[in-house]
């Protein structure tokens, strides 16, 4: 399993992180779930529910690791309960 390794000369702020994990992203879905938890929680970027749903999708519907698949699923339904219907309507058309 990839593991997602920042680059240690970086500082551990979340803000740094963020391009880490975006960077890495392609290495594997736990990077991709990392990424997608930036994106719902707004840590040292702006919070954007729209940009962190696809990324849980790609791993609820392609990993083979059950726990993750089940989290990134929980993840995408707790999403659409704090989307507006705008963004659902954004999200869907993609």
């Amino acid at each position: 399993m990839p593991v997602c390794r920042p680059n240690k000369e970086i500082q551990k702020e979340a803000h740094d992180a963020f391009p880490i994990g975006r960077e890495n992203a392609n290495s594997g879905y736990v990077c991709m779930f990392q990424l997608a938890r930036l994106y719902q929680s707004g840590q040292g970027i702006e919070q954007d529910l729209v940009q962190a749903y696809p990324w849980f999708a790609v791993i609820s519907r392609f990993t083979s690791q059950q726990d993750l698949q089940t989290a990134a699923k929980n993840q995408q339904q707790q999403l659409v309960a704090r989307m507006s219907p705008q963004q659902i309507i954004i999200q869907t058309r993609g």
